[in-house]
């Protein structure tokens, strides 16, 4: 408009048009336009995923031992990335280039930079979880977005629970319960909804997840009691016997299968049969060993076992559950709940009746159900082997090496093993000589820190991977040993 004369419309030069794209408007449809890739380099890597899926066998494993090779000259670092191109430099909201208004996240170039390197990390995880994950459970996290309440959802949901309770060998008289939180929250749970108000909890404690059952019971007011052993020390089934006949009070015992403080396995089969024999009942905290070392759950006195999706299931973290007795879960009904959202009745009843009581990790399920999919496959007793296998290799391997185990042999676990600190060489150093080969080891717990750290070997690792952990150390302590050790 020029002095209330209306200018003619100016067409647009047709070179210059984008081809519009739907569903999109104004600032949108042009960000779109500008970051909207080639066909033909999404049809390029498409390609190249499904080339991996169908590779022969072996090439995998080729891959892996070139990358190895790479590492144990410290060069990998576990990070992948063209050469000359340096990491990020973060920078503030409102510095020169962020637009906060919009780019909520910080600069879009800079966004996507930092997921590129971040994706193409590969860890080998020597922690007691969370563990290594195959690339399918991984992909089963990318799903179409789904309402919690709709009856696809339900579907995996009950599927989870079936295939939880068929693989750990419950039968029809146990009843898997899943809860959206780490493992803590199902020991939490079974432990505060177990034990009535007139009952009491013999705890037993030889470590740091010992510790964090009394601390449960403290907060919820439970009346407890602590039978203590050093953390490398199995609990004995006389004792249990002879303190709960001390104090008639003890209505329920809890014991922690594997105890990773240290590796330590507690005998739990046994403990069990102590306390039936009393006429108590058992909670088991199996989080780091169901599905890794045998454990029969349905032996008389044994009411809930609880556990974990993200350690020897091989799943990610976010839901953990309770495999408990159908007639123990059934007694808690009309008790009043000592929490809201750690009521394991609520959580029963509305499952069963293919519901949930609030809004679950549906992403994480999912990757659960394909992580369940994945053991049917391999079966509970082969996974057992892999990991009594992996376990032999580093702890040879580590011996040969100088090393020694913590615990005693006739109490280990398949699963982690305690190794003391060599003469002359600290925890940090070797830690990070150990990431910059491409492996995550674990430090000790507390006062063990000082002298002793921890290698694990669950998830998806294998005998040969565990062999490529013995060469790093190797590697590392021949890097520690030129430095004096730092």
């Amino acid at each position: 408009m020029r002095r209330g004369r209306r200018l003619p419309r100016r067409e647009p030069d047709p070179r210059r048009r984008r081809q519009p794209v739907p569903g999109l408007r104004g600032h949108d449809r042009r960000r779109a336009a500008r970051h909207r890739e080639p066909t033909e380099a999404a049809e390029a890597l498409r390609g190249q995923r499904v080339c991996r899926r169908h590779a022969p066998p072996g090439a995998e494993d080729a891959a892996r031992s070139d990358r190895r090779a790479r590492a144990l000259e410290g060069r990998a670092g576990g990070v992948r990335r063209p050469r000359g191109r340096p990491l990020p430099a973060h920078r503030a909201s409102g510095a020169a280039g962020l637009r906060p208004g919009r780019d909520r996240l910080g600069a879009g170039a800079l966004l996507r930079e930092d997921l590129t390197i971040v994706t193409e990390r590969e860890w080998i995880l020597l922690n007691p979880g969370p563990a290594n994950t195959s690339r399918e459970v991984k992909e089963a996290l990318v799903t179409p977005d789904l309402c919690h309440r709709e009856p696809e959802f339900f579907e995996v949901m009950r599927d989870c629970r079936e295939r939880l309770v068929r693989l750990a060998g419950g039968g029809d008289g146990f009843a898997a319960v899943l809860f959206t939180g780490s493992g803590t929250a199902a020991v939490e749970a079974a432990v505060s909804s177990a034990v009535p108000p007139e009952g009491g909890l013999l705890v037993v404690d030889n470590g740091v997840y010992g510790d964090r059952l009394l601390r449960i019971a403290r907060a919820h007011g439970i009346r407890n009691r602590a039978l203590s052993y050093s953390v490398t020390t199995p609990a004995r089934p006389d004792d249990v016997r002879a303190a709960l006949r001390e104090d008639r009070a003890l209505s329920h015992v809890v014991v922690v299968h594997h105890e990773t403080t240290t590796g330590l396995l507690n005998p739990v089969a046994e403990i069990a049969r102590a306390a039936a024999r009393e006429g108590r009942r058992v909670l088991v905290d199996a989080m780091s060993s169901l599905f890794g070392e045998p454990l029969d759950i349905t032996p008389d006195g044994i009411d809930f076992v609880m556990a974990s999706a993200n350690k020897c299931l091989q799943g990610v973290p976010g839901v953990s559950f309770v495999l408990g007795r159908r007639s123990a879960l059934d007694a808690l009904r009309g008790r009043a709940p000592r929490s809201v959202y750690l009521d394991l009745y609520q959580h029963y009843v509305t499952q069963e009746g293919d519901n949930t009581p609030f809004t679950p990790a549906v992403q994480v399920l999912h990757a659960m159900r394909q992580a369940l999919l994945e053991l049917e496959k391999e079966t509970v007793v082969e996974r057992i082997m892999r990991y009594a296998e992996n376990a032999r290799v580093v702890r040879r391997g580590l011996a040969a090496l100088g090393f020694e185990i913590l615990v005693p042999e006739d109490a280990r676990s398949s699963i982690l093993t305690t190794f003391r600190l060599l003469p002359g060489i600290a925890y940090d150093p070797l830690h990070d000589a150990m990431k910059r080969r491409g492996y995550i080891i674990y430090a000790g717990q507390g006062d063990i820190r000082k002298y002793a750290f921890r290698v694990a070997n669950m998830g998806t690792l294998t005998p040969r991977d565990m062999h490529g952990v013995v060469e790093a150390f190797g590697a590392a302590l021949a890097e520690l040993r030129g430095q004096g050790g730092r």
